[in-house]
C-alpha cells in the first residue's frame, strides 16, 4: 500500500470514532531463544488505545480504560507482554494534529515494539482485511486485526 493509498484508507475511515474491540489483544504461542515453547501474550493496541489516556479522563468509562491501558503499557515496559506495531498503526499516529501526544506515542512505539508488520505485507493485510470486513468489522479494525494476525504468520 502506497502512501497514496494509506492516505485514502485512513480518511475512509475517519469519520467513524469507535472502534471495536477485536483490535486490542491476541494471545500466541511463540518460541523462546532456546527454541521452547512457551506462552506468552502478545498485544496489538490500536491508536485510539494509545490515545485515550490524552481524552477527558472525568467519564467513568474513559478514566477505566486509560487506568487498563496504562497497566498494559507498564507490563509491555517490564517484558509481560510482547507489543506488536505496524505501519498502519505509525500512519494513523503520524497523521495525528496533536505533536506531543503524537511524539510520545511514537516514542513508545519505537522503544517497546517487540515485533513490526510492515507495508511490505500491504497486499497480503488488505486481502485479509477484506475478508474481515465481510463479518461486519469497521475497515481500521479490519486492518490492525489483518496486521495483528499477519505477525503470528510471520
Amino acid at each position: 500500500m502506497n502512501d497514496k493509498n494509506l492516505q485514502k484508507f485512513y480518511h475512509q475511515d475517519s469519520k467513524s470514532q469507535t472502534y471495536s474491540k477485536e483490535s486490542c489483544a491476541k494471545i500466541s504461542l511463540i518460541r523462546n531463544i532456546d527454541g521452547e515453547k512457551r506462552n506468552m501474550l502478545r498485544i496489538y493496541l490500536d491508536n485510539c488505545c494509545f490515545n485515550r489516556p490524552y481524552d477527558d479522563q472525568s467519564c467513568l468509562r474513559v478514566y477505566l480504560e486509560t487506568q487498563a491501558k496504562l497497566h498494559i503499557q507498564e507490563k509491555i515496559k517490564n517484558g509481560g507482554l510482547e507489543l506488536v506495531t505496524s505501519y498502519i498503526l505509525r500512519y494513523e499516529n503520524f497523521m495525528s494534529p496533536f505533536t506531543s501526544q503524537k511524539s510520545a506515542i511514537d516514542n513508545f512505539l519505537r522503544s517497546y515494539s517487540s515485533y513490526h508488520v510492515g507495508a511490505e505485507k500491504a497486499d497480503m493485510i488488505t486481502h485479509m482485511a477484506k475478508l474481515i470486513m465481510a463479518a461486519g468489522i469497521k475497515m481500521k479494525d479490519a486492518h490492525h486485526l489483518a496486521c495483528m494476525m499477519m505477525e503470528e504468520y510471520r
